[in-house]
């Protein structure tokens, strides 16, 4: 659960999501399966605490997927989301090892300078490809086994699609136990999460589109109801559908 008092701004740039928060926020404690880069806006201090350490920096922070953490901006605040693999079947590792990372140096200042330009101008294309070229130097592709990339693509190309475990093992030429095995071990997410964040990826873009009706988004995007939808959105991107939409509403009126 999140709660600000903040405007919002959303934008869908490549494999992730760009999201702005114009004011103070606070995100419960929660593990998303998503990277996150969170950059401080206007000299603001993130607040956060992982369960072992509890600090305050101006410093953009970058989380890798499945780390539990609470989190607290008092001032504005962009986060940039990336999943483990992305909607073409391309792998993405972090290049840290600990569990929440502060970003320093050159690269820091010139995160938060991007990052300021592209909330300032609304989040306009241009401003958050600027802002996404600059993370191959926190987050680079991973070589991922060919088998493993042929079946994300599958997936990713029929996201309101359930595709049997079994028809995907057999297009790998693998087993169904093999097939789990070697997609968590190369990726860090279990194949039916990935399927998961497909599904809930394809619903946001079309509710960030403007479609209106829930229950339409969930059928279209593979959801057996609209129930379902909500928690996997909430899962996904701490986010309900219907605020997802609002967003949208946000993003349009600047």
């Amino acid at each position: 659960m999140t709660t600000s008092d903040a405007q919002e701004l959303v934008a869908a740039e490549g494999h992730g999501f760009v999201h702005a928060m114009l004011g103070s926020r606070r995100a419960g404690w929660h593990a998303l399966p998503l990277h996150k880069l969170v950059i401080p806006l206007d000299r603001a201090i993130l607040h956060v605490d992982d369960g072992r350490i509890c600090g305050r920096v101006r410093r953009p922070l970058l989380v890798p997927q499945g780390v539990a953490q609470h989190m607290l901006s008092d001032g504005p605040s962009l986060a940039v989301f990336a999943p483990a693999v992305d909607i073409d079947g391309r792998g993405y590792r972090l290049r840290c090892e600990e569990p929440i990372n502060a970003v320093a140096g050159p690269l820091g200042g010139q995160l938060c300078g991007l990052a300021a330009e592209a909330v300032h101008a609304g989040l306009p294309p241009e401003g958050v490809s600027a802002l996404i070229r600059v993370q191959p130097h926190l987050w680079g592709p991973a070589d991922l086994e060919p088998r493993v990339v042929r079946v994300a693509t599958c997936v990713a190309e029929r996201p309101a699609t359930r595709i049997p475990l079994a028809r995907l093992a057999s297009a790998a030429g693998l087993s169904t136990s093999r097939l789990s095995h070697l997609f968590r071990s190369q990726t860090g997410v279990s194949l039916r999460a990935y399927a998961s964040y497909v599904r809930a990826r394809h619903a946001a873009l079309a509710l960030l589109a403007g479609e209106q009706d829930l229950a339409s988004v969930a059928a279209d995007s593979g959801f057996s109801d609209q129930a379902h939808l909500t928690r996997m959105c909430s899962r996904h991107f701490g986010r309900t559908p219907a605020v997802v939409r609002s967003q949208m509403a946000l993003s349009s009126a600047r």
